[in-house]
């Protein structure tokens, strides 16, 4: 972003000017006909394939692959989340231990067509671990097969 040549207007290549001053929006609220989403589980611009508006939003549950990550001393929180899910209906659940892990409770997502799968999933967990992030990593190399989520626990 580039300051314009009015005070007050932000010029953003690929975007049209936004003039006048730029307030913060409060939490949960937005302007009359727009609708907020977080920006972590919206694609970038340009990055991977576009998906068709008629594509049906697919269910995690139903076809995913879903990989719990976890430090070897949380293996027992891993085997609950991992028995949870199939209580849930996922198909596909594994567990690998790794050797450093995150500092907060992610759902991972490598495919655009992922993304709405992979929200829902960190939704179903946040009752459980409070604040989930879902993270895009279209941009990974070699990518996983479409619809494999990766579960990462702090």
């Amino acid at each position: 972003m580039t300051a314009g040549a009015n005070a007050g207007t932000l010029v953003d290549p690929g975007a049209a000017a936004v003039t006048g001053a730029i307030a913060p929006v409060p939490a949960g609220e937005a302007p009359a006909g727009v609708t907020l989403r977080p920006r972590w589980i919206e694609p970038r611009r340009g990055d991977g394939p576009s998906v068709p508006d008629a594509a049906p939003s697919r269910d995690w549950r139903d076809g995913s692959r879903i990989v719990v990550h976890s430090l070897s001393a949380r293996t027992q929180t891993a085997a609950l989340v991992e028995e949870m899910l199939g209580r849930l209906g996922a198909e596909k659940v594994e567990r690998r231990s790794v050797d450093a892990t995150t500092s907060i409770d992610q759902v991972r997502f490598f495919h655009v067509g992922d993304a709405a799968m992979a929200a829902e999933l960190g939704t179903t967990l946040e009752p459980l671990f409070g604040d989930v992030r879902v993270r895009d990593l279209t941009f990974y190399r070699p990518l996983p097969e479409s619809g494999t989520l990766e579960i990462w626990l702090r």
